[in-house]
């Protein structure tokens, strides 16, 4: 009975907590943690319950700091240590001066929101969508190895060639090596190999050094040549993916290289995924905590659309429910519902479930994870990431796309929300069939995040001959 009496402790335990949402318990403790250091810093105890007046000088010091916090995480932290007091059943640090001191910090910090999120508009989505439905640098490159190889060049004379050894002709390029001239044409060659080194050539933007040089993480160009072993490993690897049985050594027949050549060229999946994800942020006005909880069966497709199902959110932590429908779109770069249901398809076949996430992790060698052990040594779906990874996400596909380091940065999970508002208001939709896509409740809180295109296409000062 005594053991039955302390696991229902447990439970009241856990179910007071899941009286948050756990992203916000999750900003509590980081808030909680942070008072707790500044106090050992200052030589103060942080045992409960917290004195009012260290709580006054926490305050006091971090607002008047270089950068001063926004008030909002200032009133963040506040609650963070009245949140860990009443997890103690302790009365929060109260007193009169401590109101004082708020209203002053209030007024020295300001309310107004320090930054928001850029909108995602449908011209960032055109852009991503012509990189993210194209192949990568890297498997341009790889592809560019496989043909050369396929045409008889050893792996010392792929390493060994330089930009000037190719020669730009009408009809084609020449390849200059230390025993011949490979002629490879523009339109004839069944590899397509001539359409591909006139790309890499543009890629390369330069007119000298190594023809098929390293690439950084980021897809950078490495002035620097691939090694003999990379060239092997690369024709191997997409052999292997391929499922073509290639002797070491070996030249590909030209059959087999353009079975090797068209899996290199195929999308990579964290490039499927993204997109998907991505549109789906955006058409869906989704927050980032609820993009990573998506799974498998919370989608429905039909002919006209997709229906997702939102079970739970930041503003429906009762479970209630919301419903979302996104229309079939006539363009592929835009197009949502072929975008998540071509991820969905990939998804399937690596194995996934109906409980699996969409958004799921992708190692850099492009294998995803669907799979994690649990607690009783069985496998299960992988758990859900955090919210941040959807900002790192957007941000990284944003500068494939051509945006500069500190334009990304303006962009985070809540610019797809804020961007679907705006890309409405700019159509002319009324407020409250805004309010309907992005589900807000309060029409208020929806004119929050389509003002400032509005004072754009409302001001009086259009009405004169300026």
């Amino acid at each position: 009975m005594v053991a039955e009496l302390e696991r229902l402790v447990n439970v009241v335990a856990d179910l007071q907590a899941a009286s948050h949402a756990q992203s916000t318990a999750d900003r509590y403790i980081r808030q909680w943690e942070r008072f707790v250091s500044w106090c050992a810093a200052h030589r103060l105890a942080s045992t409960l319950p917290v004195p009012a007046e260290f709580v006054m000088l926490y305050v006091a010091d971090w607002a008047t700091s270089e950068p001063a916090p926004a008030h909002s995480t200032v009133v963040q932290a506040l609650a963070a240590i009245d949140w860990v007091h009443a997890g103690q059943h302790l009365d929060p640090p109260r007193s009169a001066e401590l109101t004082k001191l708020r209203r002053g910090v209030r007024n020295r910090l300001g309310v107004a929101p320090r930054r928001q999120a850029a909108p995602l508009l449908l011209h960032h989505l055109v852009a991503l969508g012509r990189i993210l439905l194209a192949p990568t640098r890297a498997q341009i490159r790889d592809a560019i190895v496989i043909g050369l190889r396929s045409h008889g060049l050893s792996y010392g004379e792929i390493t060994a060639l330089d930009i000037r050894d190719v020669s730009d002709v009408t009809t084609g390029f020449n390849i200059r090596t230390t025993r011949r001239v490979l002629r490879i044409p523009l339109g004839e060659d069944l590899l397509g190999l001539g359409a591909l080194l006139g790309h890499w050539l543009t890629i390369r933007g330069s007119d000298e050094g190594p023809l098929v040089c390293r690439l950084r993480s980021g897809q950078n160009v490495i002035e620097l040549p691939i090694s003999v072993q990379t060239v092997r490993s690369i024709i191997l690897k997409w052999a292997g993916r391929a499922g073509v049985d290639l002797a070491h050594g070996t030249v590909p027949e030209p059959a087999e290289s353009l079975t090797l050549m068209t899996a290199a060229l195929e999308l990579t999946p964290s490039s499927v995924r993204n997109m998907a994800c991505i549109w789906l942020l955006w058409a869906g006005a989704l927050r980032s905590d609820e993009l990573v909880h998506v799974r498998i069966r919370h989608l429905a497709f039909d002919e006209r659309g997709l229906t997702l199902s939102i079970p739970r959110s930041k503003t429906d932590q009762a479970g209630q429910g919301m419903i979302a429908f996104v229309p079939r779109g006539e363009h592929t770069e835009t197009d949502v519902v072929g975008a998540v249901e071509r991820w969905v398809e990939l998804l399937r076949t690596a194995g996934a479930v109906d409980d699996s996430l969409i958004f799921c992790p992708i190692d850099r060698h492009e294998n995803l994870y669907l799979f994690e052990e649990g607690p009783d040594g069985t496998q299960r779906p992988v758990s859900a990431v955090g919210g941040p990874a959807v900002t790192r996400m957007l941000r990284t596909s944003l500068r494939a796309a051509g945006l500069s380091e500190e334009a990304a940065r303006a962009f985070s999970s809540h610019s797809g929300k804020r961007g679907i508002a705006t890309q409405l208001a700019r159509s002319t939709t009324d407020i409250s069939e805004i309010a309907k896509v992005t589900r807000h409740k309060s029409l208020q809180t929806a004119k929050g995040y389509v003002e400032e295109e509005q004072r754009k296409t409302t001001s009086a000062l259009l009405k004169l001959d300026l």
